[in-house]
């Protein structure tokens, strides 16, 4: 392990360094909901296919998670997220200066994969840097960046769009960006505990191919007939690689993702209610513009202060859940926010 020996590390700048990435990245999310119907209008596209700048910044996001582990451990989880905070805000450039609805969404799935890299690398920065005594205060607060950015992207959006034109949307992330990647540079410290074998290239193809290709086919299914040869070839070649990547990460000798923590029934519980709230959650943003704008005329601006209540309310439960679980257990707090 490599560090800078001899000096006392300071862990409020490392939190708020980690803070600071996540909300840039989680709202890189939530700002494009508003703008999805200008977005139509604009590239006069329909919205099966200008919500692939949600849908596939979405897919480039979890299927580019899963190397955060490899590259982590061989270059150290500080030069990843400096890297993918770069690569995020060169991206936003090149959304801002899109010239039609297949460009901006090559983009976006290119600043989606940099995105998905930034969570679970923030994730293994504070479980590896952070005291173990202050890790729940650490997780709470970067769970709260990570709520904080979609209760103020709706509403920020609907005013830049307002008083702006939607390539502000992402012009905006770079200050936003260059601030992010000054304090990771400043305050996170380098570590490298170790190099791993190699990269698991199979389970890496393997995955893209199958979460593309059931995503193409749930997203076009409805327009092309659930029936129809397209939507069955897609489907059915998808679970075929699904079933590979799982094959692949069950032998390998290095996989790409450990399926194996499976094995723990509470980390499959809580990934499975996760998987649940989070589908629930993203499936309202995206749906919810759609209809206040192009079904009830209802302004951006109007339309983000409509989603603000739901998401702030979530973002200021998120700061004390750190200290309620240290009080409590999650047990309760589990049930709780299920049922709510």
């Amino acid at each position: 392990m490599h560090q800078e020996e001899g000096r006392q590390i300071k862990t409020t700048p490392i939190i708020l360094a980690i803070f600071f990435g996540s909300f840039v990245s989680v709202l890189n999310v939530s700002t494009i909901n508003i703008v999805i119907p200008v977005l139509q209008q604009e590239f006069a596209s329909e919205l099966s296919v200008v919500q692939w700048t949600l849908t596939g910044f979405m897919l480039a996001m979890g299927t580019f998670a899963p190397v955060t582990g490899y590259f982590g451990e061989r270059f150290s989880y500080k030069r990843l997220f400096l890297t993918a905070l770069i690569g995020m805000t060169v991206a936003s450039i090149l959304c801002a200066i899109s010239w039609n609805a297949p460009v901006l969404i090559a983009f976006r799935i290119l600043q989606g994969a940099f995105c998905g890299v930034v969570i679970p690398t923030a994730m293994a920065i504070i479980y590896q840097i952070i005291p173990r005594e202050k890790q729940p205060v650490a997780i709470s607060l970067w769970a709260a960046a990570t709520s904080l950015a979609p209760a103020i992207g709706p509403t920020f959006a609907g005013w830049m769009l307002q008083h702006f034109t939607w390539q502000w949307l992402f012009w905006v992330n770079v200050p936003f960006g260059l601030i992010a990647i000054t304090m990771v540079l400043v305050f996170i410290p380098y570590y490298r505990l170790n190099v791993p074998k190699k990269l698991d290239l199979i389970g890496l193809i393997t995955v893209i191919i199958s979460s593309s290709t059931i995503l193409v086919a749930l997203s076009q299914g409805n327009s092309w007939g659930w029936g129809s040869a397209k939507t069955l070839l897609l489907l059915g070649g998808g679970l075929v690689f699904l079933v590979l990547f799982i094959w692949r990460e069950l032998t390998a000798q290095s996989p790409l993702l450990q399926l194996r923590v499976l094995k723990n029934a509470r980390f499959t519980l809580t990934s499975a209610i996760l998987c649940i709230t989070t589908i629930s959650f993203y499936s309202g943003t995206l749906l919810t513009p759609v209809f206040l704008q192009n079904v009830q005329k209802v302004t951006p601006l109007d339309t983000g202060l409509v989603l603000l209540p739901a998401s702030l309310m979530m973002a200021v439960i998120t700061m004390f859940t750190g200290k309620l679980y240290a009080k409590i257990g999650p047990r309760v707090l589990l049930i709780v926010g299920t049922v709510l």
